[in-house]
């Protein structure tokens, strides 16, 4: 990794988890479009790298991280290390995999146990996030995407939403709005990929400071 970027002192930094698939490559490049140096950080590091390397040019700058997500300590680290390489940190958007594990039949082994998975990672990330924003001066957000979107949608997404929008709302009591904005994104049945960009990364903007504890709904049809 490089020096901290000359550049970080004068644009603000967005660490996106969970970094590769369509979705996350459209909020990479929407967020590098706005300003934003982008931390790619996936369990594959040839998947951050890919990512990062497709939204890096023309002025915009991704970096690859390679990181554990059930390892609560590898999270930790990630944070760490952003911030040494690129000396701060002021949005970090979690998304979670675009659909859940439904398994087959009846069983409801397989998707309890992505569900229990998805929202530890959420865990781990928002609060490693929340440590660092609460110990610097500059405010900071965190938006954490819920899976979701299929056709119909699965049971074990909208228990995953409706758990990640307690969570949400508890940290927003928690912590105080003006130095950590803490926001999830439930995507509705077949919600285009363009709105829920969109509404991620109006919460990850500084124009969306202040405002914590919300879960916003992207509803709509269509193909994109």
């Amino acid at each position: 990794m490089p020096e901290p970027l000359f550049l970080s002192a004068r644009r603000p930094v967005t660490l996106v988890f969970g970094g590769h698939g369509r979705l996350s490559r459209l909020l990479c490049e929407r967020l590098a479009e706005a300003g934003f140096v982008v931390a790619v950080a996936d369990r594959s590091p040839h998947r951050a790298a890919l990512l990062s390397r497709d939204v890096s040019g023309r002025h915009h700058v991704a970096l690859p991280y390679a990181v554990e997500p059930d390892d609560g300590g590898s999270v930790d680290r990630l944070v760490a290390e952003v911030v040494l390489d690129l000396g701060r940190i002021d949005a970090v958007v979690g998304l979670a995999p675009e659909g859940l594990d439904a398994g087959t039949g009846d069983d409801p082994g397989p998707w309890a146990r992505s569900l229990g998975v998805t929202l530890a990672v959420a865990h781990r990330l928002a609060t490693a996030a929340a440590r660092h924003m609460l110990a610097v001066p500059t405010p900071g957000r965190i938006v954490l995407l819920a899976p979701g979107g299929g056709t119909p949608p699965h049971p074990a997404e909208r228990a995953a939403s409706a758990a990640l929008g307690a969570l949400v709302r508890d940290w927003a009591a928690a912590w105080p709005a003006d130095r950590v904005s803490v926001n999830a994104v439930v995507p509705g049945e077949n919600s285009p990929r363009g709105a829920i960009v969109s509404a991620v990364a109006l919460l990850a903007s500084p124009r969306a400071q202040g405002i914590s504890g919300q879960v916003v709904m992207v509803r709509g049809r269509g193909a994109e």
